[in-house]
């Protein structure tokens, strides 16, 4: 679940599950409480923000594991994983800002809490998918 300001198309929250675990409508609406009020990045979403937020919806396709080399920039989503942490960025993300496929990479590894070349140590995986995205125009 994404939410963006209307206006400027900033980021306010965006939270979501990488595996199943409930049905899609339990999850959209698990994910939109918490893209409003647990993002880590942002406070809270007030009632009074709720008419200025668009949503979008990603229903990842399953993650498979992929090679740095294979990312296809605005097809994948990729998922990096190991004990010093992980994140995931959406397939639309690397488009949106411009980012080549190194610099995706080094966002991804930024969001995780790593430096921006981790993502070649051995002991780190990536996981590519791709997405069906909707939301409000």
């Amino acid at each position: 679940m994404t939410l963006q300001v209307r206006a400027t198309g900033d980021l306010r929250g965006c939270i979501g599950e990488s595996k199943p675990r409930w049905p899609l409508v339990q999850s959209i609406g698990r994910a939109s409480v918490s893209a409003a009020t647990s993002d880590p990045r942002f406070v809270p979403v007030t009632t009074g923000e709720l008419s200025s937020l668009t949503i979008a919806i990603s229903a990842l396709h399953p993650l498979l594991p992929i090679e740095a080399s294979e990312i296809e920039v605005g097809r994948h989503g990729v998922m990096i994983t190991g004990e010093r942490g992980s994140s995931l960025l959406l397939p639309h993300v690397a488009s949106a800002f411009g980012w080549d496929r190194e610099e995706f990479l080094a966002r991804l590894c930024e969001k995780a809490g790593l430096t921006p070349d981790a993502w070649t140590a051995p002991d780190l995986l990536l996981f590519g998918f791709e997405a069906d995205t909707w939301g409000e125009d």
